[in-house]
């Protein structure tokens, strides 16, 4: 079975991992999102989603993505995923929601993950991969993000001592 860090793939996670270091995407969630999405093909078709991010027309339009190009499929999802993430306070669960089932979905649904069974998997499947469940990326990409948006315990404690050893 195929993984996204099979070596074929080194080429496109790193390009990935340029547009999510570019606007500040976890790039264990990049990684995941954009496999989940194509399995890293940029031939890849479902219904009206095309390319290796799976814009609909209306979605590339908005925000200037050729599907059939990579660079411009790939910075055209961490721009998306960027105003995601600002639009729902950095909630991860929440901006993949948005992604696959389109933000006005979540405000619909007061900003919960809407109860459509293929977004909750979405968002199930890549948060659960993120977070250890897929070959160790968590550890090998910055550990995984919260869910909810919020730090995670050794966050705290190391910015805590940071800004402690900084006072003394």
């Amino acid at each position: 079975m195929k993984s996204p860090f099979d070596a074929e793939f080194n080429q496109i996670r790193e390009r990935i991992n340029f547009y999510a270091d570019k606007y500040a995407i976890n790039r264990a969630t990049a990684i995941w999102q954009i496999w989940q999405e194509s399995k890293f093909n940029p031939r890849a078709s479902s219904g009206k989603a095309h390319g290796i991010a799976q814009f609909t027309p209306a979605t590339a339009a908005r925000f200037g993505v050729n599907v059939w190009d990579v660079e411009s499929s790939l910075n055209g999802w961490a721009k998306y995923m960027r105003f995601l993430l600002d639009l729902f306070g950095g909630v991860y669960s929440l901006a993949l929601a948005g992604y696959n089932a389109g933000e006005g979905a979540v405000k619909k649904y007061g900003n919960q993950i809407p109860p459509f069974a293929e977004t909750k998997n979405y968002v199930k499947t890549i948060l659960g991969n993120v977070s250890g469940g897929g070959d160790g990326v968590a550890a090998s990409s910055g550990g995984a993000p919260k869910p909810d948006g919020g730090l995670s315990t050794g966050a705290i404690i190391f910015g805590l001592l940071f800004v402690y050893l900084i006072l003394e």
